[in-house]
């Protein structure tokens, strides 16, 4: 998450602490985003998993990750940061050509449910994931509301058994 806001907070509590968003919208598969320009901050709350957050978007060029400006960067020196400081591996690369000649690439590094997206080898987009068990259950930190709501559910089916 970021600060208070854990993976699995909800809408609400994520509009209490940073204000109305500059956009509030639903996407093409159902889940809904905040958009904040002043923090360049895009947060998205699943459908499936009962409007929780489960993805935060970031083009914040200030952002650093173990004390390396990122942004800017091209897709070779993103690559070789993730091999030599986060002593990753890349678990998959994509990309298209769009009509208007412009490239967009993307690499993903899965076991730290972090993505890095390209425009024309240049870094503009960093994707953070919450944890997931399993392709279906992602895995709530532990005082989040969707943790809280499922210890909940759990204590009543087994008050109920």
């Amino acid at each position: 998450g970021l600060g208070p806001i854990l993976f699995g907070s909800t809408v609400s509590e994520t509009i209490a602490f940073f204000g109305v968003p500059d956009k509030n919208k639903m996407d093409e598969f159902g889940d809904q985003e905040l958009l904040y320009k002043e923090h360049n901050l895009t947060f998205s709350f699943s459908r499936d998993f009962n409007f929780y957050l489960t993805h935060i978007g970031t083009e914040r060029e200030t952002l650093t990750l173990n004390g390396m400006k990122l942004f800017g960067k091209t897709e070779s020196e993103i690559k070789r940061f993730i091999k030599m400081e986060l002593i990753a591996k890349i678990s998959k690369e994509d990309g298209c050509i769009h009509e208007d000649g412009h490239i967009q690439t993307w690499i993903a590094v899965n076991n730290l449910n972090i993505s890095f997206w390209f425009h024309d080898d240049e870094l503009y987009l960093i994707d953070i994931l919450c944890d997931w068990n399993d392709d279906d259950t992602p895995r709530w930190p532990e005082g989040s509301t969707a943790w809280n709501e499922r210890r909940k559910n759990l204590e009543k089916k087994q008050i109920q058994m």
